[in-house]
């Protein structure tokens, strides 16, 4: 019986034990907080080249001959958009992770309508977390999480003409 009760007295170790209990928490947190911040850039980043090739798209094609400082149907094209060295320059953190987003052009119909609107969007085909989190989460599974922030990794810009 005293033998039981020195071990129940004895504390050696014991802040081992919750070095060892809080340490991954903490990690996973501070993980956590990283990806998240690298999720907020890359949306904000995807929603700056959106507007910067709208932008572009306003004063290309409003400076082409047939357009006379107008919008067109026919100003849905690339042509009229972001050289690759703008696009770097107004995105450099996905271009510096290596990821080459898309940008494309849709006016809702083929040919483009003589009034209506264009579509620009900027997307990115996936991104990857440091730390999978989303599979713990009861109900929410790591397919849906990669679905949901893949449809959230695409940023429009619209233009009325």
């Amino acid at each position: 019986m005293r033998h039981l009760n020195n071990l129940v007295r004895n504390r050696t170790g014991a802040s081992a034990l919750e070095f060892a209990l809080v340490v991954p928490l903490f990690i996973a947190l501070i993980f956590g907080v990283v990806d998240l911040g690298r999720y907020l850039v890359t949306r904000e980043e995807l929603d700056s080249l959106a507007s910067a090739t709208a932008r572009a798209v306003v004063v290309n094609c409003g400076q082409a001959g047939s357009h006379a400082g107008k919008l067109a149907g026919d100003c849905a094209a690339a042509t009229y958009g972001l050289t690759d060295t703008q696009k770097q320059q107004t995105a450099p953190f996905i271009y510096r992770t290596g990821q080459t987003p898309s940008i494309s052009f849709s006016c809702g119909a083929s040919p483009c309508p003589t009034t209506g609107q264009i579509t620009v969007t900027a997307s990115l085909s996936s991104f990857t977390f440091f730390l999978p989190v989303a599979g713990i989460i009861p109900g929410w599974s790591s397919k849906a999480a990669e679905t949901s922030m893949r449809n959230a990794l695409s940023q429009t810009a619209t233009l009325y003409y």
